[in-house]
């Protein structure tokens, strides 16, 4: 009878899947719903807030932008949408933005550490940006130095990027300083919460099938994107 019991379990267990890939889901503050981070087997990642029709996927070494809209679903490289921006844009908003950036600090941000504290459960070290007005209350995160935790800081580090990669326009060479300061936080760990009050939710094994990480078609050229968001002067 055990003999039977004992192959039984192994049977089940080899039926079982084996999923390789995880997902995990940040809560956004002031009940903005909630981001989900799906992380397949071979790294590609697609990150986006849940039942919405806009994602991100990075894959391989590239950041994409996904939308549907009215049914039609449109792909752009993160790269090509901030080059796209830059040609439209107005030189008013780089100039005013530009001169705002250069005294953007160099290195990594100032950072003072406050200790531990648990955030659902999982453990990280909180500390808080320094400088700032002195009146107001420093944001504060939560970072976590989990090795299991890893791929998902990872994740969210590229995906922080490439947003931020959108704002390249907007602020010129200041994006660079940007981009180094970001860089600097995510090395320290995987965030907890973050200092807008994301805050990480669950982190668990999944199927992330290669569908879900897969362009769902051709990626537009800079000047098709041009063509999409060119803005025409009023006089």
């Amino acid at each position: 009878m055990r003999g039977l019991f004992a192959l039984t379990m192994l049977s089940l267990l080899a039926a079982a899947p084996a999923y390789s890939g995880t997902k995990a889901v940040y809560e956004q503050a002031e009940n903005k719903g909630s981001l989900t981070v799906e992380i397949a087997d071979n790294g590609d990642v697609r990150v986006g807030p849940a039942d919405q029709p806009m994602y991100i996927l990075l894959i391989g070494d590239a950041s994409y932008i996904v939308t549907t809209k009215d049914g039609k679903t449109t792909v752009a490289r993160v790269a090509d949408v901030a080059a796209a921006f830059d040609k439209v844009m107005p030189p008013i908003f780089g100039k005013i933005f530009g001169a705002a950036a250069k005294g953007t600090p160099k290195g990594p941000p100032p950072m003072e550490k406050i200790g531990p504290q648990t955030v659902n459960g999982r453990t990280g070290t909180a500390y808080k940006f320094k400088g700032g007005n002195p009146k107001e209350e420093s944001p504060v995160l939560v970072l976590s130095d989990d090795p299991a935790l890893q791929p998902v800081g990872r994740a969210m580090e590229r995906f922080t990027e490439a947003s931020v990669l959108l704002l390249a326009p907007l602020f010129g060479k200041g994006i660079e300083s940007m981009i180094d300061d970001m860089r600097a936080v995510f090395a320290m760990g995987t965030p907890l919460r973050g200092g807008d009050g994301m805050t990480l939710k669950s982190v668990e094994t999944a199927d992330v099938p290669a569908s879900r990480v897969a362009l769902p078609g051709k990626p537009q050229t800079v000047d098709e994107i041009v063509q999409a968001i060119k803005v025409t002067p009023t006089n």
